[in-house]
């Protein structure tokens, strides 16, 4: 399942409710011309959710072709050293990546068990 807002060319919100009573990944956020990004993800308690965060690269080209804008990425990698993995109730996690080279990034979460819902899921980038 997908979870999120449209596609983000800087910074926001890679959600604006989350669920973690099932799996989902963000919409893809596009990094061109970005040399360093945070993601920090906040969630409430709920009925203790267990899973794993991380992150997904792609260098899918961002041009469709037809002049019309960017066109979302199809073709994801897991970012190495980037699973965290949550349990228990309320808490939150952060990424702070500098010097990346990828076009896209995403979050993607994988439940494992329990429930509770995100509270903020947020990307702050710096560009050249």
């Amino acid at each position: 399942m997908r979870q999120g807002s449209s596609p983000l060319t800087n910074g926001g919100a890679l959600l604006t409710a989350g669920d973690l009573s099932a799996s989902f990944n963000t919409d893809a956020v596009n990094l061109i011309s970005i040399y360093a990004y945070s993601i920090q993800v906040t969630w409430g308690s709920g009925s203790s959710p267990v899973g794993t965060f991380k992150l997904q690269g792609s260098n899918d080209p961002g041009d469709n072709g037809s002049g019309q804008g960017v066109s979302a990425p199809t073709n994801f990698t897991d970012i190495s050293s980037s699973s965290q993995a949550i349990s228990g109730n309320s808490g939150s996690i952060m990424y702070d990546v500098t010097e990346c080279s990828y076009r896209w990034v995403r979050l993607v979460y994988t439940r494992a068990s329990g429930n509770a819902t995100v509270t903020a899921a947020n990307i702050n980038v710096k560009g050249v």
